[in-house]
């Protein structure tokens, strides 16, 4: 497990970059920028779909990742919003509209949040459920475990 929040922010920080085709840095500057996806290594396991449209941020910097046949639409459309705007039920709707012409469907917001070993706290169990902490070496052993396709290899 990774100690310090910081770490844990630049590994994540590291996948998303990856995963949309950005610079890590645009998550960090103002305002939205516009990505061509394209598979690159270091990125999470997720097939990249035909027609992909994604946005995502880290709090500051808006990020859009889609197709070629999607980044003009996209320019075009979300570019005039406030990057908080972009997770507004009417920008989720306009882009929801969009997608749905490709028998797509928008997903989310969804909150995603890391734990560092710093911030792991104690939580006491009433004895209904059994949690097991894996850590450094351990972990390696979960990869390519089917019940674990999420898993993210380490970088």
């Amino acid at each position: 497990m990774i100690s310090d929040t910081g770490s844990a922010l630049r590994i994540v920080r590291k996948i998303l970059a990856a995963d949309f085709a950005c610079e890590e840095g645009d998550f960090d500057k103002e305002g939205i920028t516009f990505c061509l996806s394209k598979e690159l290594e270091g990125a999470r396991r997720f097939p990249l779909p035909e027609k992909f449209l994604a946005v995502a941020t880290m709090g500051r910097g808006v990020v859009i990742s889609c197709t070629a046949d999607r980044l003009r639409w996209a320019r075009t459309k979300l570019k005039r919003r406030s990057p908080e705007a972009l997770f507004y039920a009417l920008a989720i709707a306009c882009m929801e509209k969009y997608v749905a012409r490709d028998h797509q469907t928008m997903f989310g917001p969804e909150l995603k949040y890391i734990c560092t070993q710093n911030s792991l706290r104690p939580y006491g169990l009433n004895g209904e459920i059994e949690v097991d902490l894996i850590q450094e070496e351990s972990i390696k052993q979960l990869y390519g475990n089917n019940l674990f396709p999420n898993a993210q290899a380490p970088i």
